[in-house]
C-alpha cells in the first residue's frame, strides 16, 4: 500500500481483524489467514493489522453470490460506525502473541550476537567476545510446553498448535566470567487466557509481575551471578507494575545482583529503574529489540 493511498483513507476508519470477524460472524482465524495471504488488503502497523472498510467492501462484493453489494455495504458501514468503541483496547490474539514471541526472540539473538565487548554490570570489568559463534556457546533456550498443555488441557501438542501458540520462551546467555553474568529475555503471556478465550485484552498486573520475580529469585542460581533480565509481555504491563520496577526507592523491586526491564510489546515501551546506572547502561539493548518492524510490502 503506497503513501498516497494512506493519505486518502483517514486513520480512524481502519478496522482490526477481530472487528471484521465479529461483524461477519466468522472465526478471527479466517480473516487473519485472508490478510496474511494478501487476499484481503490490509495495513500493518507495528504488530497489528488494520483493514479499511472500502477494501473489506470490495472483497465482499468480489465474493458475493446473487445480488451483490447491499449486505456487504451494511457490514462495512456498521464497522465504520462502531470502530472507535472497540479499537481502544489492548487486544492480542493467540497467533499474534506467538508471532510477537518469535520476532522478539529473533531480535534479541540478533542484537546480542552483535556485541563484541561487555562491561560487567557489577565489577565494571571489560570482557571481549571474539565472534558471534562464541555467543552460540553461551545460549540456552527453554519453552514452557507443559504450561501450554495445561492451558489447553491436553496431553500432546501437534505442529499447528505449536506454530500458533506462545510458549513463554526464555532465552539466556551465560557468560563464563568472574563473577558470573547472565543476559536474559523472558516472554510472558497468559497462556490459559490465550488458549481458552483466544485473545487477551489486559496488560499484565503487578501481582503477576511479583509472581514472576519470586520465581526468578527462587531459581537455583549461585548468589554471585549477576542477571540482566527483560520481561516481555504481548499485552504490556499495568501502571502499578511499571512503578514497581521504575521506583525501587518507593518500595519497588530492588536486588543487588538483578536488573529488570519490562518490555511492553503492544505499546512498544520499556520500563526500568532509571536511577540505577547499571540498568541505564543496558537499556539500549532492549530499546533496540523493541524497534518497530518494517511494514510488509504491498
Amino acid at each position: 500500500m503506497n503513501r498516497t493511498m494512506l493519505r486518502t483513507k483517514p486513520v480512524q476508519e481502519y478496522l482490526s481483524i477481530r472487528d471484521v470477524a465479529e461483524e461477519l460472524g466468522v472465526d478471527y482465524k479466517v480473516i487473519y489467514r485472508l490478510v496474511r495471504e494478501g487476499t484481503l488488503p490490509s495495513l500493518r502497523i507495528g504488530w497489528q493489522y488494520r483493514i479499511h472498510p472500502d477494501d473489506l467492501q470490495a472483497y465482499l462484493q468480489s465474493r458475493s453470490i446473487g445480488t451483490p453489494g447491499r449486505q456487504d455495504q451494511s457490514h462495512a458501514s456498521f464497522l465504520q460506525r462502531n470502530y472507535h468503541h472497540r479499537i481502544r483496547t489492548t487486544e492480542v490474539d493467540r497467533e499474534t502473541a506467538r508471532l510477537m514471541e518469535q520476532q522478539m526472540i529473533a531480535r534479541f539473538q540478533e542484537e546480542v550476537r552483535r556485541v563484541v565487548e561487555i562491561r560487567h554490570p557489577a565489577t565494571d570489568v571489560l570482557v571481549t567476545i571474539q565472534n558471534a559463534e562464541q555467543w552460540n556457546d553461551y545460549e540456552e533456550i527453554t519453552e514452557d510446553r507443559r504450561g501450554v498443555m495445561d492451558a489447553l488441557n491436553v496431553a500432546f501438542l501437534d505442529r499447528h498448535t505449536l506454530d500458533t501458540t506462545p510458549r513463554n520462551t526464555r532465552i539466556r546467555y551465560r557468560v563464563p566470567i568472574e563473577p558470573p553474568f547472565s543476559l536474559e529475555l523472558h516472554f510472558r503471556a497468559r497462556l490459559a487466557r490465550l488458549c481458552g478465550e483466544e485473545v487477551d485484552k489486559e496488560p499484565l498486573h503487578l501481582d503477576e509481575l511479583t509472581t514472576f520475580l519470586e520465581e526468578l529469585l527462587a531459581e537455583e542460581e549461585p548468589l554471585e551471578v549477576f542477571r540482566v533480565i527483560g520481561l516481555a509481555s504481548p499485552t504490556g504491563w499495568d501502571e502499578e507494575a511499571v512503578i514497581y520496577v521504575e521506583h525501587p526507592e518507593q518500595g519497588g523491586f530492588e536486588h543487588r545482583n538483578m536488573v529488570i526491564f519490562l518490555l511492553d510489546l503492544h505499546g512498544e515501551k520499556i520500563s526500568y529503574p532509571r536511577a540505577d546506572e547499571r540498568a541505564v547502561r543496558w537499556s539500549k539493548l532492549f530499546e533496540q529489540i523493541l524497534r518497530i518492524p518494517e511494514p510488509l510490502a504491498a
